[in-house]
């Protein structure tokens, strides 16, 4: 009985087993017949879907194994220097879902080495500056006491849903704070000076661990008659957004008696200078 009974149990195994891997075996092959994209960047998404729909059709004609087509779109994923993290999945329902989400471009990045950088708004380099890319469209950054070892994305991802990183590391002096923090100084130091009564078009913001923050700026009242002037604004490292706060309550004081500086300097000795071109009619 012992003996029938150990049979009967490895019989339902061997059935269970093999219908198991003629389950797989029938996903293993299943063609992918859409393709369904989700990322925030239309450009990235166009890029993304030209790229994959030549590897679709050759799966399909070859009918690829699910696990070399999962290997060769992760070298596709992996390889764009726009995506911050992928996750892709293939269902029975040949519907392949890829979520990604893009960096997002924040500033200009100018380091010790003085190349340019496209830096994303959580401190990622997401690629080195060409002609493709609009100048004026973000901010400069500069920091001459940063250096930058940055290579382009692997093209081989090793591990199945998940995104390659930009290989890129930083060397600051010691007492510099890492690059994500001093973007949020910054982030904290734009929405100060952007109120509903003033408005200041940051184009470069410079930062050394002896001087601290100096923004260079359009500036611009909506309260006064407008006049716009580039602007240096020295700020120092501490108490930032109070010295904004200073600089707003100056520059609609100086307005008003038609003065428009071209420096600011609010890190001296507690008090805030200026000075004017000496061209303007004070």
């Amino acid at each position: 009985k012992l003996i029938t009974k150990v049979s009967i149990i490895l019989v339902f195994f061997f059935i269970a087993l093999k219908i198991s891997t003629n389950v797989n075996q029938e996903f293993e092959d299943r063609s992918i017949y859409t393709v369904e994209i989700h990322i925030d960047n239309p450009k990235i998404k166009a890029d993304l879907e030209e790229k994959i729909a030549p590897l679709v059709e050759i799966s399909k004609k070859l009918h690829m194994k699910r696990h070399l087509f999962m290997v060769k779109l992760n070298q596709i994923l992996g390889s764009f220097e726009g995506i911050e993290s992928f996750q892709a999945r293939m269902g029975l329902d040949g519907i392949l879902v890829i979520n990604a989400k893009a960096f997002v471009p924040s500033f200009i990045l100018q380091p010790f080495d003085n190349k340019l950088y496209l830096l994303s708004d959580t401190g990622f380099i997401i690629t080195k500056i060409n002609d493709n890319i609009p100048m004026k469209k973000y901010p400069k950054l500069e920091i001459p006491e940063l250096k930058v070892n940055w290579h382009k994305k692997k093209q081989i991802t090793k591990k199945f849903f998940s995104s390659d990183e930009n290989i890129s590391t930083f060397t600051s002096p010691e007492n510099m704070p890492p690059v994500p923090l001093i973007l949020v100084q910054i982030k904290n130091m734009i929405n100060a000076i952007n109120t509903k009564s003033s408005e200041l078009d940051v184009e470069e913001i410079q930062f050394s661990t002896v001087s601290g923050f100096t923004l260079v700026v359009q500036a611009a009242s909506r309260e006064t008659p407008l006049k716009t002037s580039r602007l240096w604004i020295h700020l120092g490292n501490e108490q930032l957004i109070f010295r904004i706060q200073q600089l707003q309550s100056m520059l609609k004081d100086l307005a008003q008696q038609n003065i428009y500086p071209s420096t600011v300097d609010l890190d001296y000795n507690g008090k805030a200078t200026f000075k004017v071109n000496s061209t303007q009619n004070e």
